[in-house]
């Protein structure tokens, strides 16, 4: 896949993007992006050498490679959850507010948008500008 990379400082932008593009193609992920990038890094080496093993032919010391960095990115994917999830549960024993306010939502929109506008949280729940900021 890198061999396509047009980048001169080689650091493989175009490459992880195409695959993530395949993954999504082949109905593999949906909504999110699997972090690939931390994955190849933990082996950088193996990396670099599957790589140059696949400019030469050899296609699998890359698909291993590829493998190999998507389960490692998939158990980070799965530390992060938890670690949202701690977080969630700490905000909500840390919110003081009526059952039905719009900060009961807001708490778990949040959790699953890394930024936020009161515009898109108040598109996504549906609700007008002061329940947001109630």
């Amino acid at each position: 896949m890198e061999a396509v990379q047009p980048f001169p400082d080689g650091n493989g932008r175009s490459g992880r993007l195409l695959i993530q593009r395949m993954l999504r193609s082949a109905g593999l992920t949906r909504r999110s992006s699997i972090p690939l990038s931390a994955g190849l890094l933990t082996e950088s080496t193996r990396s670099f050498d599957a790589l140059n093993r696949y400019r030469e032919g050899d296609v699998d010391p890359i698909i291993g490679t590829f493998v190999d960095a998507t389960f490692h990115s998939l158990s980070n994917a799965d530390q992060l959850v938890d670690y949202l999830f701690a977080a969630l549960l700490r905000w909500t024993d840390r919110v003081v507010a009526r059952c039905d306010s719009a900060v009961w939502p807001l708490l778990e929109y949040c959790i699953g948008h890394p930024a936020i506008t009161i515009k898109a949280a108040v598109t996504a729940l549906g609700v007008s500008d002061p329940d947001i900021a109630a």
